[in-house]
């Protein structure tokens, strides 16, 4: 992958996303659902109120971890993707497990691949990704971003888990996986 890839409007990083592949630590996952963060007029991004010590990262450098705790609980990964000049991240909010299913099984307590990574705090406890990950550059390294390709059809629907900003269809996922969050 290329920091070209990452530098364009965030919606379309989300898109070109899905099938990507997440390596961490020798496990390795498929990206299968995403969602879209644009700037300070997007009602629902971290960025809405502008450049604040937590999401500071979403102005930075495409291509790079942008990981923060939600609820005081789980670890969300995104990526710093955005135009120039511009404000964005894209939350990885699924992935279908490749390698390393003994390792992601023994992270989350769980047998059941098909709950490995339905969810945004799911796969950052299987993948091991924390804040220390944040402003981690994601196309160098043991953790990284490598490309790969879906291989089916892109559904779009609006973002989970947000209370404005749901008339806007900046989520994306594998229509017919079945390692989407519910």
């Amino acid at each position: 992958m290329k920091y070209e890839f990452f530098s364009r409007d965030p919606r379309k990083v989300a898109k070109g996303l899905l099938g990507c592949k997440i390596i961490k630590e020798g496990v390795e996952a498929d990206i299968v659902e995403t969602e879209a963060y644009l700037g300070e007029k997007d009602p629902a991004s971290h960025a809405r109120n502008g450049k604040t010590e937590r999401n500071a990262p979403m102005y930075e450098e495409p291509g790079k971890a942008y990981v923060y705790v939600s609820y005081g609980i789980h670890n969300m990964f995104n990526i710093v993707a955005h135009e120039e000049n511009e404000v964005g991240a894209v939350l990885i909010r699924a992935v279908k497990p490749v390698k390393g299913l003994d390792v992601m099984k023994e992270r989350r307590g769980l047998e059941d691949e098909g709950s490995l990574g339905d969810g945004p705090g799911k796969l950052t406890e299987a993948l091991n990704i924390d804040k220390a990950d944040n402003r981690t550059d994601l196309l160098e390294g043991s953790f990284r971003i490598e490309e790969g390709n879906l291989g089916e059809e892109v559904e779009e629907s609006s973002r989970i888990g947000i209370s404005e900003g749901l008339q806007h269809d900046y989520r994306y996922s594998a229509k017919n996986s079945v390692y989407v969050s519910r």
